[in-house]
């Protein structure tokens, strides 16, 4: 992968001030800022300062825990990693924000990532198991009661997902195996908010598979028996270089007409080679 231009230790609006003026039409811009909260979400701040109504600016963030920790990511964090993915699969002109932790962190293939996204609309046939293996394999834990992002139900011919990318839990009605209605829905009150005709759920983990799959394919025993016992537990996808799934990186979903500006305080040729030998991993 090469370069058009690599700017190093680029502090304060002065980052973002360049990133807008001198990205080229139709290319990608990467802005590579520290595993910093604070750091990040003022980038994003003056970016969208600088930028024109039209310039897409998309987020990329870090997971806001240790590696190995067994909680749930936060809801915000997986929405804006998985809408960014998703933007990236049909847009070409873009900045986005990361991490070198989530530029070097694996995740979904881009033909995994694309083949796991549902897409539902009313009046097609959709058997409510094979929405269940999708959602599972999407990251969607099943529960008895839908409250939080990430969570669905299947209770005879409904089905009720809490999509990650939503404030709302979106309620799907059957007939037979059609899609009839679909609608979001006050979770407490369980009155309907508003219709829709289609809705698009994004894949909320970076570890596409079902609980099935992940049990067939890991060779720990310990970590084989807590899936059979817990199902897909907090923080599985951590254990993904265990089993045999092919994962990518950002890099794959990005074009090669790569412009990168870096806040990261490092020497001009450590930062270069750190992101070159990011590329190369790919």
């Amino acid at each position: 992968m090469s370069f058009d231009r690599l700017l190093h230790n680029a502090w304060g609006a002065a980052a973002a001030y360049w990133a807008i003026k001198n990205k080229k039409e139709g290319s990608c811009g990467l802005l590579l800022v520290p595993d910093n909260k604070t750091l990040f979400d003022t980038t994003i701040s003056e970016l969208r300062l600088f930028a024109s109504k039209n310039t897409i600016i998309l987020e990329f963030p870090s997971y806001a825990m240790g590696v190995f920790e067994e909680t749930r990511p936060l809801s915000e964090v997986t929405s804006k990693r998985s809408e960014t993915l998703f933007a990236t699969t049909h847009l070409k002109d873009f900045i986005i924000v990361c991490t070198p932790y989530s530029l070097l962190k694996s995740i979904p293939s881009k033909k995994d990532f694309q083949e796991a996204t549902i897409h539902l609309a009313k009046n097609i046939t959709y058997p409510i198991g094979k929405l269940a293996i999708d959602l599972n394999r999407a990251g969607y834990i099943q529960v008895e009661f839908v409250n939080a992002s990430g969570e669905f139900n299947i209770r005879g011919g409904i089905v009720d997902i809490f999509p990650i990318t939503s404030p709302h839990p979106l309620r799907i009605e059957y007939f037979d195996e059609e899609i009839e209605n679909i609608f979001f829905y006050n979770p407490e009150s369980q009155t309907r908010i508003n219709p829709v005709d289609k809705f698009t759920i994004l894949p909320a983990s970076d570890l596409l598979v079902t609980e099935t799959d992940f049990i067939n394919n890991i060779d720990d025993e310990k970590i084989k028996e807590k899936c059979e016992t817990y199902g897909k537990f907090a923080g599985y996808h951590w254990h993904a270089p265990l089993i045999n799934i092919q994962q990518g990186f950002i890099i794959d979903y990005l074009p090669t007409n790569l412009q990168i500006i870096s806040r990261i305080s490092e020497p001009i040729e450590n930062c270069k080679k750190f992101i070159e030998e990011a590329a190369d991993i790919v």
